[in-house]
């Protein structure tokens, strides 16, 4: 990506509205390494002066950790190969969808058949988003 990628595109506060309350209506926001997400997220609401939104969000890379700990390392590139899908890394649309296919990898490696189940077997709790 480079500056004339985004040189057009509109400023945070523009899209935040229909960003945030369809953070808000997710039943779980799902991210790898979500410390540093949900960090940038926050940031970004107090730069702009904007209430944060409540929702629960889970981390991919800690879950993995349990899930897979043989794997020299849980960053995403590492896992994503393990489950055998090819992506764009550091790219935002490649990387959520990346994210969600290591979450429905995991699912399947637990035998669960919902992201509340694998939270149980595996002993992992959402975290919640809020002020």
């Amino acid at each position: 990506m480079t500056h004339l990628d985004v040189q057009d595109a509109p400023e945070f506060p523009a899209i935040a509205p229909e960003l945030l309350e369809w953070l808000a209506r997710a039943d779980i926001v799902i991210a790898h390494n979500a410390v540093f997400d949900i960090g940038a997220l926050r940031a970004t609401l107090e730069h702009f002066g904007l209430a944060c939104p409540e929702f629960d969000y889970l981390c991919t890379y800690h879950l993995a950790a349990r899930i897979w700990p043989e794997l020299p390392n849980h960053q995403l590139n590492t896992v994503a190969a393990h489950i055998g899908h090819e992506f764009r890394h550091h790219h935002a649309k490649s990387d959520a969808e990346a994210a969600g296919r290591v979450l429905l990898a995991m699912i399947k490696q637990v035998g669960v058949n919902t992201p509340s189940e694998l939270f149980r077997k595996t002993g992992m709790l959402p975290k919640r988003f809020s002020q």
